[in-house]
């Protein structure tokens, strides 16, 4: 029987945490985007982490409540509510209070708004777009003076150009593929 537990946490603990860490990476701001065929490999991911979590969360109390490894149960369950958190929501919101800093503008497409930039005192930038099937994001630095602004990232955007003229509260792109901004 004490075989049989084991084998029980050594195969859900690896696979919640793998399933942790791919939901981390998905929280951390500026990843790249999402389109509507990631979202299968999301279902799948959480069609396995549910029911392996209530596995492990019952396995967890119940040797609990039997006064079985109890430092190790209690650790074991902070663990994973501290990375359940983290995972979904609370590393995205950590990061953004803690490098992202304080907002200083934001601006959104003229067209649709389905694309938006915020601009932090920093100097960090967050860029969200959206379009039929995919949401793309993307952070980088600027550089703003009184008329000009000039956007510092790697990805290329589909929604945001890189160099735009600031008159008044509008930002007009140099690229006239991309849309025009207005500061709200």
């Amino acid at each position: 029987m004490k075989q049989t537990n084991y084998t029980i946490e050594v195969i859900t603990i690896p696979i919640l945490l793998f399933l942790f860490y791919i939901a981390l990476i998905i929280n951390i701001p500026g990843k790249g985007a999402m389109c509507d065929q990631d979202a299968i490999g999301i279902s799948i991911s959480m069609l396995i982490f549910v029911p392996v979590s209530m596995v492990f969360l019952i396995r967890t109390l119940s040797q609990l409540l039997k006064k079985n490894d109890e430092k190790f149960r209690k650790l074991s369950l902070i663990i994973f509510i501290s990375l359940s958190i983290l995972s979904y929501g609370g590393l995205n919101k950590l990061i953004f209070t803690f490098y992202f800093g304080e907002l200083k503008i934001k601006a959104y497409s003229t067209e649709d708004q389905m694309a938006f930039i915020a601009f932090y005192k920093n100097g960090t930038f967050y860029s969200e777009g959206f379009d039929a099937s995919c949401n793309e994001q993307i952070t980088g630095t600027y550089e703003m003076s009184n008329t000009d602004l000039k956007l510092n990232y790697d990805k290329k955007s589909e929604f945001i150009s890189t160099n735009y003229k600031r008159n008044g509260n509008t930002l007009i792109s140099f690229d006239n593929k991309k849309d025009t901004l207005i500061i709200k």
